[in-house]
């Protein structure tokens, strides 16, 4: 595989990086351009969507978490579905993940891939345990959650405009949205219309019930994560926490974790 760049916000020169057995390592001294590259690399194909790249990092460089929210900005990927339910919606291509996701990504992993590294460490280290369907008995999240007013401004506003405009490209026509009413249909309330805000709850999600509150498309979740924690639009992510068998915290677990 081969990646070419035209510049960096360092350098004018071309550079070509050729990457051989599907791991390319950049070692340097601090300022020498890494993160540089890096990001112009994620900021690249953000850009032109022509593959995907999945970015994570420590949390130090803003720079990451700037161009993966203007991203979500500008492509609005929740606005991509017009009146008559027409299949043109997308999922995103690329995602950035810093040391806050850390809880969501060991959740997802263990909830989704029961033969993933993830599910194996926490099965031998006695962490939990597989059930039924090999699904993870004992894994947990919880976080705050909260609807705000302004959605709801937005979901009357879609209603009053698809009356009027067929061709409206409405919100509540999109999986993220769907992804939402689902989300609160099964863990606050099954009748919930987006009549009014729902105030913050702080709600706690079985790993064994992800699949019946979602489904397994991964990217699909993620895309709808992203989303839902973008400036804490519905889910704070600074609340996240994630429990394990005997109430075992994961922040509790010096050593880390693998990553699928």
């Amino acid at each position: 595989m081969e990646i070419k760049l035209v510049k960096n916000k360092l350098t004018e020169k071309k550079q070509t990086f050729k990457i051989k057995n599907k791991v390319l390592t950049l070692v340097g001294e601090n300022g020498s351009g890494k993160s540089a590259i890096l990001e112009e690399i994620f900021e690249k194909n953000i850009r032109t969507e022509k593959q995907r790249v999945i970015c994570y990092s420590s949390g130090l460089n803003e720079s990451f978490s700037t161009i993966f929210n203007n991203y979500i900005n500008k492509t609005k990927k929740h606005y991509i579905k017009n009146a008559f339910n027409d299949d043109i919606e997308s999922e995103m291509k690329s995602f950035y993940f810093n040391s806050d996701w850390v809880g969501l990504l060991v959740f997802f992993a263990t909830s989704l891939y029961e033969k993933g590294f993830t599910r194996k460490f926490l099965v031998e280290k006695g962490y939990t345990k597989n059930g039924q369907l090999k699904r993870d008995l004992c894994t947990n999240i919880k976080f705050d959650f909260k609807v705000k007013s302004d959605y709801i401004n937005e979901i009357e506003n879609s209603l009053i405009r698809e009356e009027n405009e067929p061709y409206f490209i409405s919100i509540r026509r999109t999986f993220l949205h769907s992804y939402l009413s689902q989300f609160i249909e099964t863990t606050i309330e099954k009748l919930y219309e987006f009549h009014v805000p729902l105030r913050k709850k702080h709600l706690k999600i079985e790993a064994k019930d992800v699949i019946n509150i979602f489904d397994t498309n991964v990217v699909n979740i993620f895309t709808f994560l992203s989303w839902a924690t973008f400036k804490s639009r519905f889910i704070d992510i600074n609340s996240v926490k994630v429990y394990f068998d005997k109430n075992i915290e994961l922040n509790d677990l010096s050593s880390g974790l693998p990553h699928d």
